[in-house]
C-alpha cells in the first residue's frame, strides 16, 4: 500500500492536486506549520489507523458477515470504508479525478483489509498495511504542504530543531 500510494503520487498525483488547495485546507484546521503538521501526522498514522481497524474491521466487517458471506462481506465492508472516506475526500478536494481515484483506491485497499481480517480474524496484518498507508498519505501531504521538501531531500531542514 506505501509503495503503491507513493508510486501513484510520484507519477500522477503531484500534477493532479494542487498544492494551493491543500495548504488552504491546512491553514483552516491549523496544520500548516511543519510541528502541528508532524504532531497530526503521527496521530492520523498510529492513532487513528488503529481507530479505523477496530471500526470497519472488527465491528463493522463482522456486521456485514452477519448479513452476507464472508466474500461478500468483504466487498460489502470496503464499500462502506470507501464511502466514508469518499466525503472526507470529497470535502477536502476541489477534483473529482482525485475524488474518483482515491476512492478506488480506498476501496482496494478496504478489500485488502476486511479479506485479511476473514483470514486471520486479526486487526495486526490490517493494522501495520493501514499504518503504513497513512504514513505515505503524511509524506506526501509534507511534501504538498512544505513544497517539495520531502522528496527533495531536505526534510531535516524544513524542521526548526
Amino acid at each position: 500500500m506505501f509503495s503503491v500510494i507513493l508510486g501513484t503520487y510520484c507519477l500522477a498525483g503531484q500534477y493532479w492536486i494542487d498544492p494551493e488547495i491543500v495548504r488552504a485546507k491546512a491553514q483552516q484546521i491549523g496544520l500548516a506549520n511543519p510541528i502541528s503538521y508532524l504532531l497530526g501526522a503521527i496521530y492520523f498514522t498510529f492513532i487513528n489507523s488503529l481507530v479505523e481497524e477496530y471500526i470497519w474491521r472488527w465491528f463493522v466487517y463482522q456486521k456485514c458477515e452477519v448479513l452476507v458471506s464472508g466474500n461478500k462481506a468483504v466487498y460489502l465492508a470496503a464499500l462502506c470504508f470507501t464511502l466514508h472516506h469518499t466525503i472526507a475526500l470529497t470535502a477536502y478536494s476541489r477534483s473529482w479525478l482525485i475524488v474518483a481515484f482515491g476512492s478506488i483506491g480506498v476501496f482496494a485497499a478496504g478489500a485488502v483489509w476486511s479479506w485479511c481480517y476473514l483470514r486471520y480474524r486479526s486487526l495486526w496484518a490490517c493494522y501495520i498495511s493501514h499504518l503504513l498507508a497513512d504514513l505515505a498519505i503524511a509524506l506526501i501531504g509534507w511534501d504538498l504542504l512544505f513544497e517539495g521538501a520531502l522528496f527533495a531531500g531536505a526534510l531535516v531542514h524544513e524542521l526548526p530543531i
